[in-house]
């Protein structure tokens, strides 16, 4: 017990430290950090990851209208997405194609498998069936 009553007397002395530093100004907690770091977010400079999912914060708050398009020239631009990357999230693919998801979702469902489970959980992948069609795409992507 010495040696636990050691450590509680350091830890006592530790947090007094601290809170001392804290009514001083030298110690800044987590929580004022981010609360910085918030109050300074650029949100009309996105990031990469933003610009896959579709844009920053505010551009994805007022998106450009959407123009119709029919399935077939939908399934186009899935599979020039598909030539990309192999696995797509519907928020990926709906940054660049721009439709509604009720209709993304329907074209998807004929073309791609969805994975509930597992690894891909939550990413669309291009039917085996449709595979020699997706390697037509990148071909004349390459290209």
């Amino acid at each position: 017990t010495l040696k636990s009553d050691r450590e509680r007397e350091e830890a006592l002395t530790k947090h007094l430290r601290e809170e001392e530093q804290k009514k001083v100004g030298l110690l800044v907690t987590e929580q004022e950090v981010w609360k910085l770091q918030r109050e300074t977010l650029e949100l009309s400079t996105p990031t990469f990851a933003a610009t896959i999912r579709g844009g920053d914060l505010r551009s994805r708050k007022r998106r450009r209208p959407e123009e119709k398009m029919d399935p077939e020239a939908m399934k186009d631009h899935i599979f020039a997405c598909f030539a990309q990357e192999p696995r797509l999230t519907l928020k990926m693919i709906n940054g660049q194609i721009n439709q509604s998801e009720d209709r993304l979702k329907t074209v998807l469902k004929k073309y791609a498998e969805y994975h509930t489970s597992g690894e891909f959980r939550g990413r669309w992948e291009v039917k085996p069936e449709f595979v020699g069609e997706l390697e037509n795409y990148r071909k004349t992507s390459e290209s």
